[in-house]
């Protein structure tokens, strides 16, 4: 409860207001009257921090400005909630380095934290909780056209194949809030196009696209258990880097040499 408040009650009314065709003028509006630090004290918290680069605004005002662009763009809820909690990390991991600029390493692993306890708190369903965490989580990706194709199926394969187009949105509204003007997301859509086209070449992008399975690995000899998840595990890799590789023959001759050393 928040001063009588229900968690629930909170929860429908930031469902509405993140629906809304401008949510900061809701957000503004409960700061101004001191309901954001008693409603959402984690995003409140974001007052204040300033940033760097082509940061224009404050952690909270940069958060609310891209949450609006994802009203303004009809993006779906999660991205909208995504857009407004990507930061929450920030307040917490901002260091100033040796040239007296503001840094904020691995913010979006604190962030996925404090967005899954705020989330929870709140009573969300456990997967839109998850959906927007995945986000949030996945947000700070650099491409450039030196990423080899491996670095892209991994990508993807962090992301979740089916996660990428909310990603992509994401990412335009945290450049959107950098300053509160659209601008191109740089290397966007060179991006999805090496996506689209490693799908398409349906290269395997989890242990069940393996061309052998954990019974095959028993049959070679090896022992369930701990290892033998290591061992798939290892073969994904191998087949990310190279999916030539994909081949029973090829990965059980792998797997038992993997064996071999973590037995060793």
């Amino acid at each position: 409860m928040t001063a009588g408040v229900s968690e629930e009650r909170i929860r429908d009314e930031l469902d509405k207001i993140i629906a809304s065709p401008r949510p900061s003028l809701a957000f503004r509006l409960m700061e101004q009257t001191g309901l954001l630090e008693l409603a959402l004290p984690e995003l409140f918290a974001c007052r204040g921090v300033e940033q760097k680069g082509y940061h224009q605004f404050d952690v909270l005002d940069h958060s609310i400005l891209a949450c609006d662009y994802a009203a303004e763009q009809n993006f779906p809820t999660e991205v909208r909630m995504a857009a407004l909690f990507h930061d929450l990390g920030k307040p917490d991991t901002r260091q100033m380095d040796n040239r007296g600029v503001w840094t904020f390493y691995q913010h979006e692993k604190r962030s996925v934290r404090i967005t899954e306890g705020l989330m929870t708190r709140l009573r969300y369903p456990a997967s839109r909780i998850a959906e927007v965490c995945r986000l949030v989580g996945c947000h700070m990706f650099h491409y450039d056209d030196a990423w080899s194709d491996g670095a892209v199926r991994r990508f993807i394969i962090r992301a979740g194949k089916e996660n990428l187009e909310n990603l992509y949105r994401l990412r335009r509204c945290d450049t959107y809030g950098m300053a509160g003007v659209e601008t191109p997301a740089e290397g966007l859509a060179a991006l999805a196009i090496r996506a689209d086209k490693v799908l398409a070449e349906s290269q395997a992008l989890s242990l069940k696209d393996l061309a052998v399975s954990g019974k095959d690995l028993i049959a070679a000899g090896i022992k369930p258990g701990k290892h033998m998840g290591i061992i798939l595990h290892e073969l994904l890799e191998t087949v990310v880097d190279d999916p030539d590789s994909n081949k029973p023959e090829v990965l059980l001759n792998i797997a038992l040499k993997f064996n071999e050393k973590y037995q060793g």
